[in-house]
């Protein structure tokens, strides 16, 4: 009734969500379907879910009880998707965070080429800067008195 498996994910398409990770999995599978599944090598837990799935099994077998969970071995658990969601969280919050220091930088670089050409060139520098963000470029430069004429529209 009961046998015990290892399977390498590299080369099986339904255990690809598997690959690349070297946390020990304990699938159980009945009739083709996955009804449990325990990530880490907590021994006691696993003997526990062992015989449980065992006396859960034999009930089945048996015709007393059916079944209840039983999924598509592709299918996330519920642990394994709140895994999934926390993982992403992580990733998206990384890119957000390269995204914005990138456009601070970009925008950085722009104020101090914008400065420098306004204090170096005072009569002929020109710089073109937008409605939103006149307070953050012109107002500053403004007050240093770095070029002659200030036009806020």
């Amino acid at each position: 009734m009961l046998q015990l498996a290892m399977a390498k994910s590299d080369y099986i398409t339904q255990l690809e969500r598997f690959r690349n990770k070297s946390e020990p999995t304990w699938m159980f599978i009945s009739r083709g379907k996955m009804v449990n599944l325990m990530f880490g090598a907590n021994s006691p837990s696993l003997t526990r879910l062992i015989l449980d799935e065992l006396k859960k099994e034999n009930m089945a077998v048996s015709g007393q009880q059916e079944r209840s969970v039983m999924m598509e071995i592709t299918d996330l658990t519920e642990e394994e998707q709140i895994r999934y969601d926390a993982e992403e969280a992580v990733k998206r919050e990384k890119t957000e965070r390269e995204e914005a220091k990138k456009a601070k930088e970009l925008f950085e670089r722009r104020t101090a080429e914008c400065r420098n050409i306004l204090e170096n060139l005072p009569g002929l520098g020109v710089a073109l800067v937008f409605p939103n963000a006149k307070d953050i470029v012109l107002e500053p430069l403004c007050a240093k008195q770095c070029y002659q004429y200030c036009h806020f529209t």
